[in-house]
């Protein structure tokens, strides 16, 4: 079974997944929710979302009361997943699948999707009959269809689902997934997006070279760096959505593929920065920077996930204790002004401010 998971995996990565860093903006109206299961309470398009302090608060009104969540149907499962406000944010992280742990991971609409004997059949059967040119995918102004199949991708790549598997499932997801591409270059849904996504790790999808930046002591730090891989319709359509979800952040920066959190809070937070950096943590491992209890305007925040660095910020303010306001890079979405925690990385276990080594 392990080999019929990795060529399922080798097929899907192959010939399927476009970027998960872009959705298709439609005009933001006020419409009525296409489910009548359950609708959330709270999401992006009303005005009470922009009372949130933090992501973490949104994703707590996102959560399906238990009492509901049972009596659902796996269908009525899968949909709102597909609906989930916080679903963007799995586009934030640098790993799309570091992504989905970290914000689909602790939804617990995921949680009873993974734990239905009917998942597969229910997943192969949504995925199967997905129409990218539903209007009905619009989901609170934004048109997801793009981001709904991607999405069906992601989901069928867990391994609480490939373990469920029959070796005829994966057959059949694999004959899916060959269709569904050719879906994908014929819509005008992906118009636009990026052509080259691996959802299971970003490193194989950055274009041009492997090279390296230094510390403050002179020890080297790889980074990537390689041609902008957004279209200007990418760009807009990516403010958009941020824009949607976390209204009160202030954007400060456009988007791109160029450079990431990492690289703009360590290396340059100049607009024409030209690097991606997976790792920062030699910058602190080699004695350059040391950790700090009071802050200035230039130090370092760092999000962590354990002992992982899941997030970088530049700290804007004075101060001790958690820093008021920060900038930081998005993924490839934007630069934005924010307070800590308002932002698609608020799983984040801890925080770690840094100052230079003086």
């Amino acid at each position: 079974m392990k080999k019929f998971r990795k060529i399922l995996l080798v097929v899907i990565v192959g010939t399927l997944l476009l970027s998960l860093f872009s959705f298709i903006y439609a005009d933001v109206e006020k419409y009525g929710q296409k489910n009548t299961f359950y609708n959330y309470p709270i999401t992006p398009d009303m005005a009470e979302w922009e009372l949130f302090t933090s992501g973490a608060e949104m994703a707590t009104a996102c959560e399906i009361p238990e009492e509901i969540l049972s009596e659902l149907s796996t269908e009525d499962v899968l949909q709102l997943i597909l609906e989930y406000p916080m679903l963007p944010c799995v586009a934030a992280y640098d790993d799309i699948q570091k992504g989905f742990e970290m914000v689909m991971g602790s939804f617990n609409g995921t949680k009873e999707l993974f734990q239905r004997k009917d998942a597969v059949n229910v997943l192969i059967k949504t995925y199967d009959n997905f129409n990218l040119e539903n209007n009905q995918n619009i989901v609170y102004g934004i048109n997801r269809g793009g981001y709904m199949l991607d999405v069906l991708e992601l989901l069928l790549c867990q391994n609480e689902i490939l373990e469920k598997c029959t070796i005829q499932q994966i057959d059949k997801i694999s004959e899916i997934a060959i269709d569904k591409q050719i879906m994908k270059e014929q819509s005008s849904v992906y118009a636009g997006r990026l052509a080259k996504t691996n959802i299971l790790s970003y490193e194989s999808l950055v274009s041009g070279y492997r090279t390296a930046v230094q510390t403050p002591r002179g020890t080297d730090v790889m980074v990537y760096c390689g041609p902008e891989q957004l279209s200007e319709e990418d760009m807009i359509n990516m403010f958009y959505q941020m824009r949607e979800l976390f209204p009160n952040a202030m954007h400060i920066g456009g988007a791109t593929s160029c450079f990431n959190c990492h690289s703009y809070a360590w290396y340059s937070i100049s607009p024409d920065n030209p690097y991606w950096m997976d790792d920062p943590s030699p910058y602190w491992e080699d004695g350059s920077y040391v950790l700090t209890g009071t802050y200035e305007f230039g130090d370092k925040l760092v999000y962590f996930e354990g002992s992982s660095p899941i997030h970088s910020a530049y700290i804007t303010v004075s101060g001790s204790g958690i820093p008021s306001e920060v900038a930081s890079k998005w993924g490839s979405y934007g630069v934005y002004r924010h307070a800590p925690g308002y932002d698609p990385y608020y799983s984040a276990t801890s925080y770690s401010k840094y100052t230079l080594n003086s």
